[in-house]
């Protein structure tokens, strides 16, 4: 007997169920591939928008401090030069604004205005 023979032999029901269940699995792998690929697509956007956010984060965190700094140091510019603003204007003596500049290099933090 022949493979040819053998072939024959084998009943049209027989070719019939494995044409299907060859059909059923190549869709069952395109789906699961398609299902694949989607997730895939999906996590890369995912990933790109929380590395979007996370250096978002950081450069506001960044912003916040150097306002910080910034106004701390305005801060302390505006109040060693706010004596001198009063001597212009007649409200103080030189003298006094330098007094008041010398205590207040002895007592850091503190805002000496008159």
């Amino acid at each position: 007997m022949t493979i040819v023979n053998l072939l024959q032999s084998v009943p049209s029901q027989a070719w019939i169920a494995l044409a299907t269940a060859i059909l059923s699995s190549g869709m069952t792998l395109l789906g699961v591939w398609l299902s694949n690929r989607a997730t895939n697509q999906r996590l890369k956007l995912q990933l790109e928008h929380d590395q979007k956010i996370k250096q978002e984060d950081l450069v506001r965190n960044r912003l916040e401090e150097l306002y910080v700094e910034s106004k701390r140091y305005l801060n302390h510019l505006c109040s060693h030069y706010f004596p001198y603003r009063q001597v212009m204007q007649g409200e103080l003596t030189f003298n006094q604004a330098l007094d008041l500049t010398i205590s207040r290099g002895k007592t850091k933090g503190t805002l000496l205005i008159s």
